[in-house]
């Protein structure tokens, strides 16, 4: 049976800190939702069935950037990308730090947002790099099996037989389980560095034997959520492009739900596999006694 354990501990602990996460999350969302598509490796699916032609540069901006066609691929793709990377490093360590903070003295707040940063900040500059370069080489692969899928069935100057559209889907959702996996360790991995101060290669190592206890359970509590949020993704997808304000609004808030559950249920999920003691869970009067 599914454990369910991990994500109602998620929410319970949003309950008291959705707002302030929602203030740290919101210049990362906002930049994500202008210049990207959330989860366009899968939400990518809906242009697929529909094209009349494709080939590897197609399928892979699709999946890059949930558009068919990129032009102008400096000013569309790559500096709003290297504006985004430092962005979301410093909101997630911002986010990490003030939720670590809370556990350990039960006080939660946007003050000494450098302070924050700083008790964070070294595990995502070790893990965000690899795991960014992990998951180009994963879309990589990903747009070559596709490719080869689509020469094999519909041919790449012909339109998405019915036989093409069902293979690239398990394709698809099998390199989904893969990315979802890849967040899991890379979250738990920077986790294990802020908490215990490890080696990166003691955290990597600590990392895995957690994730190994409740590896199915972290799994499916990062898949339900997302999942939920990939189905207004391919709504916007459908939208025409009059409805462009709607469309970055659903962009925005998805990656705005998506980033502040996320740094909460990594950090919630290695605090509980591991039975640390949690001091906002405590009583007021009991929180500065040890």
């Amino acid at each position: 049976m599914f454990n369910m354990d991990f994500i109602k501990e998620t929410f319970k602990y949003l309950r008291k800190s959705f707002i302030p996460l929602c203030v740290v999350a919101a210049l990362p969302a906002v930049m994500m939702g202008v210049f990207m598509r959330p989860f366009s490796s899968v939400s990518f699916l809906p242009f697929y069935y529909t094209l009349g032609a494709a080939n590897f540069s197609t399928i892979f901006w699709m999946m890059m950037t949930g558009r068919i066609e990129l032009s102008g691929i400096l000013l569309s793709f790559v500096i709003p990308l290297i504006l985004i990377v430092p962005v979301l490093m410093l909101g997630i360590g911002y986010g990490l730090g003030m939720i670590e903070k809370q556990f350990k003295t039960g006080k939660l707040g946007l003050t000494n947002p450098w302070r924050a940063i700083n008790n964070s900040i070294l595990s995502i500059i070790k893990t965000v790099p690899i795991f960014l370069v992990l998951l180009l080489l994963v879309l990589l692969t990903q747009t070559g099996i596709l490719t080869l899928i689509r020469t094999w069935t519909s041919g790449l100057d012909s339109v998405t037989l019915l036989g093409d559209a069902i293979a690239v889907s398990i394709v698809s959702g099998l390199f989904f389980l893969i990315k979802i996996m890849l967040l899991i360790i890379f979250g738990v991995w920077a986790v294990i560095i802020q908490i215990y101060g490890y080696s990166f290669t003691d955290a990597f190592i600590e990392a895995i034997r957690t994730i190994s206890k409740q590896w199915l359970a972290l799994v499916l509590g990062l898949i339900v959520p997302v999942a939920v949020l990939i189905v207004p993704q391919i709504v916007y997808n459908m939208l025409p492009m009059f409805w462009y304000w709607l469309q970055m609004s659903i962009s925005i808030l998805s990656h705005l739900l998506i980033i502040v559950y996320y740094m909460a249920y990594i950090t919630v999920s290695v605090y509980k596999i591991n039975g640390l003691e949690r001091r906002d869970n405590k009583p007021a009067y009991i929180r500065g006694f040890r």
